[in-house]
């Protein structure tokens, strides 16, 4: 990660800032200008939690050189990253309940969420959190999973990602037994393309 990546942007108003710490010393503008996501978090927090946001402020990028307080939090754009996946990432962080991602009624959202996670290095952290969700996920399932197959692929992604192994092995199975068709229909639907190709294309020659 290069330090001019992330160069300190003015500071937005409070009214647009979603505030996950207010006492929070850093404001990250998630996702592309018009789509973003402004959001206030602790530094400290953040370091404790994750080796990837420990570097990104420490004192060898420019932005850990130019932390702010609470009175003026530093800004730091990150323009790829999913504004609502790291709003997730941040409350869950910080331990603030975020009850519509724990339902895991929206797998594509869970997801997302373990995209973030895995990229900042957020995963042993959050392990236990994302445990509950796939595990709620799981039981939601019900016994006909034909039309299932986004749905459960997004689900076995985030098992993957978070290192889920027993709910990642019952999903592919479940896979495997109940969805029909080629995979290559869900590899074509589904945004993040963790999982290796061979993981879709097996089934594909499979039933070709």
């Amino acid at each position: 990660m290069d330090e001019m990546d992330h160069q300190p942007a003015t500071a937005p108003t409070s009214a647009e800032i979603d505030k996950v710490s207010q006492n929070g010393d850093v404001v990250f503008e998630a996702g592309e200008p018009g789509q973003q996501r402004r959001i206030l978090v602790s530094s400290a927090i953040l370091t404790m939690a994750s080796t990837a946001f420990a570097a990104l402020l420490g004192p060898h990028f420019r932005e850990g050189q130019q932390l702010g307080t609470s009175q003026s939090p530093v800004t730091i754009p990150l323009p790829e990253d999913d504004p609502d996946a790291m709003l997730d990432l941040f409350r869950l962080l910080h331990l603030v309940a975020v009850p519509s991602l724990l339902a895991a009624d929206d797998s594509k959202r869970m997801q997302s969420f373990a995209v973030a996670a895995d990229k900042w290095c957020c995963i042993d952290a959050l392990r236990l959190q994302a445990q509950g969700m796939l595990l709620a996920a799981v039981g939601q399932l019900g016994t006909d999973v034909t039309p299932l197959g986004l749905h459960m692929a997004q689900l076995a992604t985030t098992a993957y990602l978070f290192n889920h192994q027993q709910c990642f092995a019952g999903l592919v199975k479940r896979m495997v037994l109940g969805v029909a068709g080629s995979y290559l229909d869900i590899w074509r639907q589904i945004d993040e393309q963790t999982l290796p190709a061979q993981f879709y294309c097996k089934k594909a020659i499979a039933t070709a």
